[in-house]
């Protein structure tokens, strides 16, 4: 039996449980019994951050350091995608499931993302699940999935997922989050409604590639990232030079610019919210429940997003307060089983400041990601004059 919240569930019932949730997901009990189990991987995942934050500080002291405990309809959407396979591997319980528990580790570079990797695997605590960053997902995505065994309060081994990722893999992978909330579709589980997001997003991943080995990357000025990717664009123009016409176009084709500052004016008063929390609680580590309500439609007649169409709360609660925390945030997600709240999410980082560094899908910031694409735009025009690009239209029309 499995101690859970004061109540023991056998792993029968916690896989009944999910079997239920995939059926209706409004399933009270199965939504209790869920979130107990969640609700475990909590002090697991604190001895994972503990321990990983004494070793990636020593590798790179700016770190960034992120938990959560899995989203319910993340949760409820995986176990869908598997239920119908007849592979063994890919069934999936409840019970099994290696991502309830996650914790995301950000460097400013892949150097660092592969020297933690080395050190991590030396023990047999950990094991890599999936390196994206040598073979990235289909739709671009690129960080180095571990998995890591910790006890709960009472000695059970529970599963946590270790995400690791450079600022630029991390700028990429919340971009795409944020899209995905505006536009109500799912590019990173194959739910696509406009297969140019989908595209655009895979060939910024194959250009980032270039821009990591820029070693001014993570400066303000631009200048040096630019003239540094044009040296790298030089060296690989016959591997790049058709991903970068259609970051390019595809840019141009959505109107990035402007849609990702329309999406962040749509959240501008999240900041504020943090900041509150931040002079209120002194900034100490802790986790924050946000919940974004839906208020209007994403996109007027002209396609562009209307004033004030989300609206975001947050809440915090001090580490010793966890069951407070994730009753709070059982609360929050049966709201949205009724259309009330759009999102909830239940996070945590180094500090309440770095709550924005860590998740910025939740406050619609791509200020990274954008200063990326201005990058390859300008690249792009400094390669082809405005007498090309009408002749790369023509040239890549087909291909």
């Amino acid at each position: 039996m499995s101690k859970l919240e004061n109540c023991e569930y056998s792993k029968n019932d916690i896989k009944k449980a999910g079997k239920r949730l995939v059926a209706n997901i409004k399933d009270e009990k199965a939504l209790n019994i869920l979130s107990a189990w969640r609700k475990d991987h909590s002090y697991p995942l604190e001895l994972a951050e503990k321990l990983l934050k004494e070793i990636s500080f020593n590798i790179e002291k700016e770190a960034i350091f992120a938990k959560r405990l899995k989203r319910t309809d993340s949760i409820i959407k995986k176990l869908n995608r598997y239920k119908a396979s007849d592979s063994k591997n890919k069934q999936m319980q409840l019970t099994t499931m290696n991502d309830i528990g996650g914790c995301r580790i950000i460097f400013s570079n892949i150097k660092k993302v592969q020297k933690l990797v080395r050190f991590l695997t030396k023990s047999k605590d950990f094991v890599v699940r999936n390196n994206y960053i040598e073979d990235p997902k289909p739709d671009g995505y690129k960080s180095i999935h571990l998995i890591g065994r910790f006890p709960n309060i009472h000695g059970e081994l529970r599963k946590i997922e270790l995400q690791i990722r450079t600022k630029t893999q991390h700028s990429w992978a919340t971009a795409l989050e944020i899209v995905d909330l505006f536009t109500d579709q799912s590019i990173k589980t194959n739910q696509i409604k406009d297969r140019n997001w989908s595209n655009f997003f895979k060939y910024c991943s194959e250009q980032f590639t270039l821009l990591e080995k820029n070693i001014f990357l993570n400066e303000e000025n631009i200048r040096f990232n630019f003239q540094n990717y044009m040296q790298e664009y030089k060296k690989n123009k016959e591997k790049m030079e058709f991903s970068l016409y259609q970051v390019y176009s595809l840019s141009q084709k959505l109107d990035i610019i402007k849609k990702f500052d329309l999406y962040s004016k749509s959240l501008d008063k999240t900041a504020t919210h943090l900041q509150l929390i931040s002079n209120k609680n002194g900034n100490s580590e802790g986790y924050i429940l946000i919940e974004i309500t839906k208020l209007d439609k994403v996109f007027s007649e002209n396609s562009k997003i209307k004033d004030e169409t989300f609206q975001l709360k947050s809440s915090y609660f001090p580490v010793d307060e966890i069951d407070k925390a994730t009753k709070e945030y059982l609360t929050a997600e049966k709201q949205i089983l009724f259309g009330n709240t759009y999102v909830a999410a239940l996070v945590s980082s180094n500090s309440i400041k770095d709550i924005g560094i860590a998740y910025p899908n939740y406050f619609a910031d791509s200020t990274t990601f954008i200063k990326n694409i201005v990058t390859l735009q300008e690249a792009y025009k400094r390669i082809n004059p405005s007498i090309f690009r009408l002749g790369n239209k023509i040239k890549y029309l087909f291909k």
